[in-house]
């Protein structure tokens, strides 16, 4: 968590690739409140469930 802290620190955007498992996982929550507590903006993407890039 220390290394993720400090990547929130030295940004002024945080991107949140949300998906039903991250919403889930309490570490992935902690860093979104460590992010929002920490005044940055927030950038959330919303992945859909069964999605695959192109190869």
């Amino acid at each position: 968590m220390e290394a993720v802290a400090d990547a929130i620190e030295n940004s002024e955007f945080v991107i949140i690739c949300t998906s039903d498992s991250y919403k889930r996982d309490n570490h992935c929550q902690a860093e979104i409140e460590y992010a929002f507590n920490s005044k940055r903006s927030l950038i959330p993407l919303f992945l859909r469930q069964g999605y695959q890039p192109d190869q």
